[in-house]
Order: C-alpha cells, then structure tokens, then sequence
C-alpha cells in the first residue's frame, strides 16, 4: 500500500484552480480572459439596455400614432387624388408653440405630371414674400418661366419660412419621398431669363 501524499493548497482544494496566481491576502487574481468578459459584459449592459429600451418605447409610441409628423410635406388625399400639402405641425419642430411659423398653403401631386418641372425655392422672409406673399419671387419666377417656355409645365413650390435659418431650411430640403435634386440657395435669388 502507497501512503498518501498530501495535497497543497495550490494545487488541488477544492474551488482553487491549479497554478492560479494568489494575492498575499489568499484571494485569487482573475484571468485577463474573464475580466476581459466582464467589461464586454458590462460595455453590452451599458449599451444595449438603454438602447433597446428607447427602441422599445419609440416602437410602442409610432404604432399608438403619438406625436406628429416631422417632414415638411404630409401626403393627403384630396377628392380621391393624392397630393403633398404643407405640414402646419413643422413648425414646432424648431420654435416654441406660442412663436410657431407656418409654411404658405399649397398642395402639390403626389405624382409628377409628364413634361412638368419643380421648382422648390427654399429661404427665409425675402424668399417666401413677406409681408404679402402673391408678390415673393416665387411667383414671378414662376410668370417668367411660363413667358419663356410655353409648351412646359412649371410647378414653383415656395418651401421658405419667416424667422428661420439655413440650418432649419436643411430640414425642409427632404420634403417628399425622393428628395428634389439641384442646388439651394439661402439668399433672395436674383432672376434673370
């Protein structure tokens, strides 16, 4: 019969792993592999918690229909046509509801007739015509382009706003689906034909 050899602490109790380094208190280090874990873990727990409960509530809050929409232009439909009408709600997106601007009223179609161009004219007050917008440079360039080109369709849509700045006008340079293409300008432009 063999005697029995005693174990040493390090190397094989219970609940100890074999060659496991140990501070002068007898408490054990963690491996780089499990503390590398835990700060996955705990960069998840900061990340993805927060993230999937915003997502959550932002989800529940679209399918009850809370809120109002932000684009520029909502889709309505007018005598069983589709059309683009200004939202009055866009407003609120950028100033306090006591100060709230409104764009001009108008309604565009929804679908774009054959031979037509649109012309979106984007600005502030000068753009838009303030005091009285039947005189903005919307509506002469209008007259302008119909004088010059008459077998063309020309659709002039004033998306300017009192008070607002070309940060805001940004936000209403994505009105539809697909957004306009051509350039902005922020200035009263000058129209020569």
């Amino acid at each position: 019969m063999k005697p029995k050899q005693r174990q040493s602490k390090a190397e094989g109790s219970p609940g100890k792993e074999i060659n496991s380094p140990e501070t002068p208190a007898g408490r054990r280090v963690a491996a780089p592999m499990a503390r590398r874990r835990r700060w996955l873990f705990r960069l998840c727990a900061m990340t993805l918690v927060p993230l999937l409960l915003l997502g959550g509530i932002e989800l529940a809050l679209r399918v009850t229909g809370y809120g109002h929409p932000t684009n520029f232009f909502v889709r309505t439909r007018i005598e069983g046509r589709y059309f683009y009408v200004p939202n009055d709600k866009f407003g609120l997106l950028f100033f306090p509801p006591g100060m709230v601007r409104s764009p001009l009223p108008m309604r565009m179609p929804a679908d774009k007739p054959a031979n037509s161009f649109r012309i979106f004219l984007f600005g502030e007050s000068a753009a838009q015509g303030d005091p009285d917008p039947t005189f903005g440079a919307g509506r002469y360039l209008e007259v302008l382009l119909r004088e010059r080109y008459p077998g063309r369709n020309f659709e002039v849509l004033c998306v300017a706003m009192t008070a607002i700045n070309s940060h805001r006008i940004r936000h209403s340079g994505t009105p539809l689906d697909k957004p306009p293409t051509g350039q902005r300008y922020n200035r009263f432009p000058k129209i020569t034909l």
